[in-house]
């Protein structure tokens, strides 16, 4: 067994001792500890009890909750609340549910290039200002407008799913068909949700092509001051497209006691700098795109193509380059070394990259040798190449809430946090630290990466700072609709923050990253939930009490480990799945 002690100088494990302070609170640390389901269910089990000891007690009773985003996570969500008998509303930008998996023909906007890491937040005078401009007047829709309001997901043509779709991508409560493959196009992923939808009656609760514009926090009320209303309000627009062509827009502002962030991480590209890349942006624009742009192989019929970035997104789009592109390179800083265990999962992953891909270990400048901006790009092994047409930064998302405003703040490093720590300490005065603080992968100062710990009613479902699965959505939204019904407690808002500060067990996987880090991190809120409606019901005699037994959560279940053979196996099927479904497009 090993324990991460994360509040301590190091992190003893069975044979190596790591030096913590080389390490940032931020995220968890470079050498991920593999914590056992006793573990797990142990740390679990001593929080929910200490829970019922002293719960958090809200100021006033949840009933009308938003949830923003009608996708992998805010449908599980929408389901729960509605279940234990909350008022829900979804608010989706996008014409249909179903999040990352809606595909559309049209490619979002480019994005900055390199990425901007300190944009202004977005005010609400910004958002007023848009409504007096655009509300209630007909215009003319065009790609720009379409893509401003509800930018296209990553979806490409032929993408399938990298991931058992009977068992990792599901719900606990809506269970694939027995004869479902593990590896399934786009489509029939999509499908499932809109299935959900459907079965769940949640199309009924969901207000599509609707932007969440922004969000604030209402005044609260204070010992001197008279009880003042207390929750959120957010500032909401929907577009109206005419079968015309013309396109219309209203806003309007909702109240209500809690909200759910369930908008995801895949929206808002990363791009990092490189030395001359900005220059080189200038002169070529129509060169660089990021990933979430990719939509068909055959825009790159006898093209040549650097991918930068050898993870899920750079290495599926190079496979589906095969055969189509001229020459693919390829930008891969990090090897994996394939005797460490934890590598099984990226060697697979990386096992369908084409032989007649051009590896590189990194970038030096988007310029020639003598620093001369002329096309060439140079690499760190010496060479430089000169005939790229399409650049495609595989390089991940930046995780962003810009609906928040001022209400959030990104610190990406340790020295920032500590920075705004000491000032908040100085002023003695929590309240002038921004409410939602990220590092730009994940939110930090919540509780089980749910609960924001200021202020619980807000929460957050699918961006734990973990490797995550569509099955694990459905226990977070679990605990959100359970916590703002009743049915389960949170620790006082003191011992959540002692909890996220000191000794953490953070669950992490040996060689199968989909299937042992879900089934731990399920655990964590399995245990917790299932502890307090036991209690709750042992405690209740009436009707209300007995319904909740129904409640009792499965988790993903830890026998499902010995399916990874079956699943590696099946991977190479996978490859041929996909080469067929490209020769269709």
């Amino acid at each position: 067994m090993t324990v991460a002690i994360y509040n301590q100088e190091v992190i003893n494990t069975d044979d190596k001792v790591v030096n913590h302070q080389q390490q940032s609170s931020l995220s968890p640390p470079f050498f991920y500890p593999e914590a056992s389901l006793d573990d797990v269910i142990k740390k679990a089990q001593f929080e929910a009890t200490e829970a019922k000891k002293n719960p958090h007690t809200f100021k006033k009773s949840i009933q009308r909750v938003a949830v923003i985003g009608a996708g992998p996570s805010g449908l599980p969500t929408a389901k729960a609340l509605k279940e234990h008998g909350l008022e829900v509303k979804i608010f989706e930008r996008m014409g249909e549910v179903g999040g990352n998996w809606v595909y559309s023909e049209e490619s979002p906007l480019t994005p900055s290039i390199p990425s901007d890491n300190n944009p202004a937040p977005r005010s609400k005078q910004d958002v007023l200002e848009k409504q007096k401009k655009e509300d209630g007047i007909l215009m003319e829709a065009n790609h720009k407008e379409r893509m401003s309001h509800a930018p296209s997901t990553a979806c490409y043509a032929g993408l399938h799913n990298n991931t058992a779709a009977p068992i990792m991508l599901n719900y606990e409560d809506f269970p694939w068909p027995e004869d479902t493959p593990w590896y399934i196009s786009h489509t029939r992923v999509h499908q499932y949700f809109k299935d959900y939808a459907n079965e769940y009656g949640l199309y009924d609760l969901v207000e599509l092509n609707t932007n969440v514009e922004f969000v604030e926090r209402k005044q609260q009320s204070t010992e001197e001051e008279e009880e003042k209303e207390e929750g959120w309000e957010l500032t909401v627009r929907k577009r109206e497209e005419f079968d015309n062509g013309m396109v219309r827009y209203k806003s309007w502002t909702e109240s209500f006691d809690a909200v759910v962030m369930a908008s995801g991480g895949f929206h808002r590209p990363q791009v990092p700098e490189f030395k001359h890349l900005r220059e080189y942006n200038e002169q070529w624009p129509e060169r660089i795109i990021h990933s979430k742009q990719y939509r068909r192989h055959t825009d790159f019929v006898g093209k040549n193509v650097l991918i930068v970035g050898g993870n899920a997104s750079g290495v599926d789009i190079a496979f589906h380059l095969e055969g189509t592109a001229k020459n693919v390179y390829m930008v891969i800083r990090n090897e994996i070394d394939p005797s460490i265990e934890q590598s099984t999962v990226g060697l697979l992953l990386r096992s369908m990259i084409p032989d007649n891909v051009i590896r590189k270990r990194g970038i030096v400048a988007f310029s020639n040798l003598n620093g001369d901006v002329d096309g060439s790009i140079t690499f760190n092994d010496g060479t430089v190449v000169n005939d790229i047409d399409t650049v495609i930064f595989a390089t991940g998302f930046i995780t962003d809430f810009e609906y928040f405003g001022p209400l959030q703040a990104v610190r990406r490093n340790q020295e920032q946090q500590q920075q705004q720590q000491e000032k908040t300490k100085e002023n003695g005065d929590a309240t002038e630290e921004p409410l939602v603080i990220s590092n730009g992968r994940r939110v930090l100062n919540t509780y089980q990466e749910v609960f924001l710990i200021r202020d619980p009613t807000l929460a957050f479902v699918g961006v734990p700072g973990h490797i995550i699965n569509t099955a694990f959505f459905y226990y977070q939204a679990q605990a959100v609709a359970r916590v703002w019904s009743g049915s389960a407690f949170l620790p006082s808002q003191q011992k959540m923050q002692e909890y996220v500060d000191s000794t953490t067990l953070y669950p992490s996987f040996p060689d199968d990253v989909n299937l042992q880090s879900g089934i731990l991190h399920s655990q964590r809120f399995v245990t917790w939930l299932n502890d307090h409606a036991n209690y709750i019901v042992n405690n209740k005699s009436n009707e209300e009490g007995k319904k909740k037994e129904l409640y009792t959560l499965k988790g993903i279940d830890p026998n499902l480990n010995a399916k990874w053979v079956e699943i590696r196996e099946s991977w190479p099927q996978r490859s041929l799945d996909v080469k067929k479904a490209l020769k269709e497009i």
